[in-house]
């Protein structure tokens, strides 16, 4: 019988390269409601989505849009419409890396939203979960390993 062998340093790179996206782009554009648990843990990430948002987004981003050298109505028009179509999709794209972060095992989530999006130290992280920068290192591996086994497009297998 033959195994799947996954790629997991590959996929661990690519979620890293995925939360640093985030991470650094998000929280310009978007906003996001974070909530914890009773122990302190964070348990709960959630896109905060209204039917201004992407036009918010636009107006707020408009470096995105490129402009052509034809000044036709019809053009910009369409360039806009392509523009708010890409946004939302974004949306839509980042609530589902959202839901995904969710389901994670509660030290997962909680390092990923911490580190992520709370933009805390690995020192208040450790703190928080009372643990040395071994187990830091074992549950920050596994959540990237993890993340990677949900998100649809991130799994790598190798080939042998």
């Amino acid at each position: 019988m033959d195994y799947i062998k996954f790629d997991k340093k590959a996929m661990r790179n690519d979620i890293k390269e995925l939360l640093d996206y985030l991470c650094a782009t998000f929280l310009n554009r978007m906003q996001c409601i974070i909530d914890e648990d009773d122990s302190g843990l964070y348990s709960k990430i959630v896109l905060v989505v209204d039917e201004n948002s992407v036009v918010d987004s636009i107006r707020t981003s408009s470096s995105i849009l490129k402009f052509e050298n034809s000044s036709s109505a019809s053009g910009y028009e369409r360039k806009i419409i392509n523009e708010m179509q890409k946004l939302d999709d974004e949306q839509k794209w980042i609530a589902n890396i959202f839901y995904y972060i969710c389901v994670l095992p509660d030290v997962e989530r909680h390092f990923i939203i911490a580190k992520y999006f709370k933009r805390e130290s690995k020192e208040k992280i450790m703190h928080t979960l009372n643990i040395k920068t071994r187990t830091y290192e074992k549950i920050r591996s596994n959540a990237y390993m993890h993340l990677g086994i949900l998100i649809p497009g991130i799994l790598r297998i190798r080939n042998n």
